[in-house]
């Protein structure tokens, strides 16, 4: 019930349908489904919010009206596999969809596949609301895996790490491939997206890159000099 709840604040601070699905890590149909079935009860958002967890799930959850449908009984007898799945790094809805048609051809489509791997993740509670002000916090990271490129001139395949910055509030994003992760590089980087973004960030938060940290501690690592 946890998103279900910080769907309705958002929404009560009028915020768009694109950012309440980035916010929540939600497909935008299925925030859009939620937004209609909040309409229909004819309650305001104040009202809602203070219904207890079961009486907002009566109001505001899709009821399994074709339970006996097959398809819908194998895909909940999977539902923890595929959500534990999505949780590793590289695993997208296509490639588990994909793999999902080898063991049961007739599965759902991928539409109705994404809005029931939603409405889990909406019980499950996986995500966490954190509020952000316009250009306070510059959230930055290399992305997973190495990637790689070919180089025109002599066909040689070259593998590159990726830099990827974003500003919260608005889901602005920076993305720059660089010859390797060591730190002139993540420097480089840093001032090429600041200038993209023509302007500073009050904070540059990273989950304790390597390159930045040298000590990590929960409350005080210990920063580079060349990036304090």
């Amino acid at each position: 019930m946890l998103i279900l709840r910080r769907l309705l604040q958002l929404l009560q601070r009028e915020f768009s349908m694109r950012n309440i699905a980035i916010e929540l890590d939600l497909n935008r149909e299925t925030v859009s489904v939620y937004h209609k079935r909040i309409e229909a009860t004819g309650r305001n958002y104040e009202d809602l919010l203070r219904l207890s967890d079961g009486d907002l799930a009566a109001a505001l959850q899709p009821r399994p009206a074709t339970a006996e449908d097959p398809r819908l009984i194998d895909f909940m007898s999977r539902k923890e596999y595929f959500l534990n799945e999505l949780e590793k790094r590289g695993v997208i809805r296509q490639l588990l969809l994909k793999e999902y048609k080898k063991v049961y051809p007739d599965c759902y489509g991928y539409t109705k596949f994404c809005g029931l791997l939603d409405q889990q993740l909406v019980l499950k509670g996986v995500s966490m609301y954190q509020e952000h002000r316009v250009g306070e916090i510059l959230q930055i990271d290399f992305a997973g895996d190495k990637m790689s490129y070919v180089r025109p001139e002599t066909r040689e395949l070259v593998d590159c790490v990726v830099f990827v910055a974003i500003l919260p509030y608005s889901g602005y994003t920076y993305v720059m491939a660089l010859a390797d992760a060591t730190l002139p590089q993540l420097v480089k980087a840093l001032n090429s997206c600041l200038r993209y973004f023509c302007g500073v960030p009050k904070y540059i938060k990273c989950d304790n890159m390597k390159q930045a940290v040298i000590k990590p501690s929960l409350y005080e690592p210990s920063l580079n000099e060349l990036l304090e």
